[in-house]
């Protein structure tokens, strides 16, 4: 099983949030938020000061055809503005890069693809999503999707508003630690009634990364 087989469109709204970490919180204080729109503003206020993410991140994927998920353990790292590497080392490996335009996705025994997101509207549409989050420009995202408040948390729910370039996701649903309003779980859920789910653990903030982690996908450029 393929830990790519998550859609694009999903995919880039999850970095695009996570793009957004604040770089510090205050413990003890839990403020609450009038609108999805005022938690949202929240979270890209407190992100001024943060340059490098890197993160350890469970999946599990939600399939109708099996009894269990398929779960996959990986790290995460990220460089403001438009820089990503989620590799995912058990228990199997697969890289994703998205180093500006460009995408990279590397399987086992040396497989790999390179795209340009100009290439379709589909993956344009879902840059400009992340543009949107990582500048804050809730009009542009009000334009894509529905914002809701999740039920339960510190959290949104995004629905889209149109399906035909959303890659089969019905809804995207971010859930933030309530004290630093750092991003601790995202799903989402597929129209075929799949659903992912990623968890995020262990951040550390504005470290140094290797310079070339964003250029290839072996093992080297990570260490």
């Amino acid at each position: 099983m393929d830990p790519g087989r998550v859609k694009i469109s999903g995919l880039l709204l999850l970095f695009a949030a996570l793009l957004s970490l604040p770089m510090e919180g205050r413990a003890g204080t839990r403020p609450s938020y009038a609108s999805p729109e005022a938690l949202a503003r929240a979270v890209v206020k407190r992100a001024s000061g943060t340059r490098t993410v890197t993160c350890n991140v469970v999946q599990e994927k939600h399939m109708s055809m099996l009894a269990r998920p398929v779960v996959f353990r990986g790290t995460l790292y990220l460089m403001r503005p438009d820089r990503l590497r989620l590799e995912f080392t058990t228990p199997m490996q697969s890289v994703f890069i998205l180093d500006g335009s460009r995408i990279l996705k590397c399987g086992g025994a040396g497989r790999s693809f390179e795209v340009d997101i100009n290439s379709s509207p589909a993956l344009r549409q879902a840059a400009s999503q992340m543009l949107a989050w990582v500048n804050g420009d809730f009009t542009g995202l009000a334009n894509m999707f529905s914002m809701s408040m999740a039920h339960a948390g510190t959290g949104v729910v995004l629905k889209p508003l149109e399906t035909g370039l959303q890659g089969g996701v019905k809804l995207v649903t971010i859930m933030f630690h309530a004290d630093t309003l750092r991003p601790s779980s995202v799903r989402i859920d597929e129209e075929d009634g799949d659903w992912t789910l990623l968890l995020f653990r262990d951040y550390r903030i504005n470290s140094t990364l290797p310079e070339n982690i964003f250029d290839e996908c072996s093992r080297e450029a990570a260490d």
